[in-house]
């Protein structure tokens, strides 16, 4: 890892704390409509409606400005930031019976008593 991303990995906690819990995020993993993806972002899971897929929109627009924002500060780029903070949701947001994407786009259900598997760049 390099050492720059060593900093993003303890900000990543503050990232997935207060920062994200006041958008639709929560809601959305929890209606199996939505579901985190291993890019940072949230994805749309199967079929939904235009509500479903505009409010995903506007948690990942929020995202990609607080991901650039927090690039800048450390001298990384979005993806890597993205990258580091997926790790960070896989492990403290996705609950049981919720929904996640992987890097080889497959979204599976999480088994409440079984750890996700973590892309290799979480470390």
């Amino acid at each position: 890892m390099r050492p720059v991303l060593a900093g993003i990995v303890a900000l990543a906690a503050i990232l997935t704390g207060p920062a994200m819990a006041q958008d639709a995020s929560p809601a959305l993993r929890a209606s199996g409509q939505a579901g985190e993806q291993a890019d940072g972002y949230l994805g749309v899971v199967g079929d939904a409606g235009p509500a479903i897929h505009a409010q995903v929109d506007g948690v990942n627009a929020k995202r990609r400005l607080y991901y650039a924002d927090l690039a800048a500060r450390r001298r990384a780029t979005i993806n890597e930031v993205a990258a580091v903070t997926a790790c960070e949701l896989f492990r403290s947001k996705v609950g049981a019976g919720q929904f996640y994407r992987l890097p080889d786009g497959v979204w599976r259900q999480r088994d409440g008593a079984t750890p996700i598997p973590l892309p290799d760049y979480c470390g």
